[in-house]
């Protein structure tokens, strides 16, 4: 027998399970790696810049919200698990909620893993929507009275969801929208790279006698390219005919740490082969 549990409830006695244990302290009493931690993950999913000095103590106060999330149902705690499967493992679960816990041991574990992306509305149904992770044909059901009404289909926004019984749910404090133009650039830079990708294949066919080694690093050098081409957010051909290649290589050289010189050789060779392949056919179909 499936039991339903609401995951907003979930959050609301895991939270005064924490309190009532001691498994939460003030700020204050927080250890230093602990917040530092917390540091590292905001940096590694964009909500802070990475190499820029922050006060700790202020970030987790402006992000309580995600920091509770993660402290609560991502972070091990003790022995391996989070404070929300300490809590399964509980009394003070059955008598909350008086349904079988092994039913929810994977929903639990499955928190440990939110979905950090952009997203695109592709559908709305009462208080849930359909989202698309950028550049994915999935589709998630997202279950959030708060932001329902404020999304539209073809709408893009940033967002952690968390994952429980077939639904996401919005961590932190929301959505943050991304603006229609910055899209537009994106989908022109997808096609920019899509054509791309096109015209190496038929690149890569005409230079196909040539030695593994060879053909390897022209598919490393290629790689390199559409890492730039997103990372620059290109979105003409031109702007591949213009590209300064020693630009680009100092920007893979601090990206990828470290560049043999022979290996720079062969992918410079192998850009300037390819943008003359790629310009020529330009208007091929």
């Amino acid at each position: 027998m499936s039991h339903k549990i609401d995951f907003r409830t979930l959050q609301n006695r895991v939270l005064e399970y924490a309190l009532r244990k001691g498994f939460i302290k003030e700020l204050n009493e927080l250890d230093a790696p602990i917040k530092w931690d917390f540091i590292l993950t905001l940096g590694i999913r964009h909500i802070i810049p990475r190499r820029e000095l922050v006060n700790v103590d202020e970030t987790i106060l402006q992000e309580r919200e995600l920091f509770l999330n993660w402290y609560l149902f991502e972070r091990e705690h003790k022995a391996g698990r989070t404070i929300g499967e300490i809590y399964l493992a509980s009394p003070n679960f059955k008598k909350d909620f008086n349904v079988p816990s092994s039913d929810f041991r994977e929903e639990l574990r499955n928190l440990r893993k939110p979905v950090w992306d952009i997203f695109v509305v592709s559908g709305r149904e009462g208080e849930e929507y359909f989202v698309r992770p950028l550049g994915s044909d999935g589709e998630l059901c997202i279950n959030d009275r708060s932001t329902s009404k404020k999304v539209n289909v073809g709408d893009a926004f940033y967002a952690v969801l968390y994952p429980f019984q077939g639904r996401y749910y919005i961590g932190g404090k929301g959505i943050l929208l991304i603006p229609k133009k910055a899209m537009r650039k994106y989908y022109k830079t997808e096609a920019l790279i899509d054509l791309l990708e096109k015209r190496f294949s038929q690149f890569m066919e005409a230079k196909s006698g040539l030695s593994e080694r060879t053909l390897r690093e022209k598919e490393e050098m290629f790689s390199c390219l559409i890492d730039y081409v997103s990372e620059k957010g290109y979105a003409k051909p031109r702007q591949i005919e213009k590209l300064n290649v020693d630009t680009w290589m100092r920007w893979a050289r601090r990206r990828y740490m470290y560049f043999s010189r022979t290996r720079e050789d062969a992918y410079r060779r192998g850009f300037q082969q390819f943008r003359k392949h790629f310009l020529r056919n330009m208007h091929v179909a």
